[in-house]
């Protein structure tokens, strides 16, 4: 009875690594298909391998210009702020108008 236990254990930890196998394959064989396979980006209109692709529909470097440009309008917009607070902390009778 042990010698059919551990003769099925061994089948069925057998047929789990060849499960695996299996996914890690297919999972393989997708990536290598959307490697071969091109598109065309719509914002800069370059062909670019699929795996390129980013999930908003644009390309890899397209996309890093979009973060890069965000990033420059958040630290423009932070300066514009820090100086319409600094005009506001200026008291008019400070000023010394000679008028």
């Amino acid at each position: 009875m042990s010698y059919i236990s551990a003769k099925v254990k061994d089948i069925v930890e057998r047929a789990l690594e060849d499960e695996s196998s299996s996914d890690q394959a297919t999972a393989d064989l997708d990536q290598a298909d959307k490697a071969q396979t091109t598109v065309r980006c719509p914002k800069c209109l370059k062909f670019v391998s699929q795996i390129m692709m980013k999930e908003g529909g644009i390309c890899m470097h397209c996309w890093e210009k979009m973060e890069q440009e965000a990033k420059e309008e958040t630290a423009r917009q932070k300066v514009k702020a820090e100086a319409e607070e600094e005009v506001k902390e200026i008291p008019n009778e400070d000023l010394d108008l000679p008028f």
